[in-house]
């Protein structure tokens, strides 16, 4: 277990009972916890027991648990505002 994870280097997971109600959030040391965290609690906040994917960007990954209102929203490690436009960049190229 990483002691050092800060909001910079690692995979921040919100938890939301609906869309106006935080409910809480963790930090992860890498992608697969958190997507794994996510997963757990949308199948058990799910009727269903199942959850569904909502939104994908580079910014966030959101998953819902089927016929309810809670979510998870998935943020990866923060990366500098100067590497993220050498990548914009690049990428017009």
């Amino acid at each position: 277990m990483n002691n050092n994870l800060t909001e910079q280097n690692s995979w921040k997971v919100l938890f939301y009972e609906n869309v106006d109600e935080f409910y809480e959030g963790y930090l992860f040391g890498s992608k697969e916890d958190a997507l794994k965290a996510a997963l757990e609690f949308c199948k058990q906040m799910s009727p269903k027991k199942r959850s569904e994917l909502i939104k994908v960007n580079a910014d966030k990954l959101v998953l819902g648990a089927r016929n309810s209102t809670e979510y998870v929203v998935i943020k990866p490690p923060d990366t500098k505002p100067s590497e993220r436009l050498k990548k914009k960049r690049m990428q017009r190229w």
